[in-house]
């Protein structure tokens, strides 16, 4: 009798397995990357307090740059002033895929220059603990999943919740 062409239901079921371990694997690559994102806002939202402790404790103003794919801690010193990355603070880069997307009310620290010629931080920490009030939003590049909205209106600590 002549064997029938086609797949045997074990080769189906070998082909069927090895797709949903690809696409499990896939599905829990996004997961991490976006508990990790999600760990860096809320590590962020504790930062911006200590820094205004500290910038009280110093006396120097203490501000964030806020880059698409990064944020960086600088303090403001010197004569004539001007903004510098924290020693031993490089830029905590986001998981590949996601981007911050920052809107503030003012332009507060633009006016001093930044020592590395990059541009001087969005986010102020001045010396009475006041900070520049912000909406900082966290969202993937490829704007499928929700994010995080971390904001602060300068007096209180800033808050972190899941973006609209």
């Amino acid at each position: 009798m002549p064997r029938a062409r086609g797949f045997t239901l074990l080769e189906l079921l070998v082909v069927i397995a090895v797709l949903a371990i690809a696409l499990a694997a896939v599905g829990l690559a996004g997961a991490g990357q976006a508990r990790q994102a999600q760990g860096q806002a809320s590590d962020l939202a504790l930062l911006i307090p200590l820094l205004g402790e500290q910038t009280q404790r110093q006396r120097h103003w203490h501000g964030l740059r806020i880059q698409a794919d990064s944020y960086q801690v600088m303090q403001l010193r010197g004569q004539p002033p001007r903004w510098h990355v924290l020693p031993g603070h490089e830029p905590v880069l986001l998981p590949d895929g996601w981007q911050w997307q920052l809107h503030t009310a003012t332009e507060l620290a633009a006016a001093v220059q930044a020592a590395d010629g990059g541009p001087a931080p969005q986010l102020v920490v001045a010396a009475d603990g006041q900070t520049t009030p912000f909406r900082l939003q966290l969202r993937p590049r490829d704007g499928g999943q929700a994010g995080w909205l971390l904001h602060g209106d300068g007096f209180n600590q800033p808050l972190l919740e899941p973006a609209p």
